[in-house]
């Protein structure tokens, strides 16, 4: 009789594999770069969404991509002392953008 031999399998390591989105440019705050910049950054935030499970996060995140002007237009709303943002979610955040 033929027999087939399953090939074998290896084991699972519980480690789920994210495809590797690039982060955007940083955004120096020039008006021509935002929208590019906004693409890109919601493509790295939804593609990668479980690296971003609260708007605190993406908040976080976004300012650290800010240059110059950028940062200056939103470090007024970090309060110094915890380094959370007065903005009522991650929508409010762009929009001052």
């Amino acid at each position: 009789p033929f027999v087939v031999t399953p090939a074998p399998v290896e084991p699972a390591t519980g480690i789920l594999r994210l495809q590797k989105i690039p982060d955007p440019a940083k955004f120096s705050g020039k008006r021509e770069d935002l929208d590019p910049f906004l693409l890109a950054l919601q493509n790295k935030i939804h593609g990668n969404a479980s690296l971003f499970p609260s708007d605190d996060i993406k908040m976080r995140y976004t300012f650290g991509l800010l240059e110059r002007i950028a940062q200056d237009h939103i470090a007024p709303h970090m309060n110094k002392l915890t380094g959370t943002f007065d903005f009522a979610n991650f929508e409010a955040f762009l929009k001052t953008l």
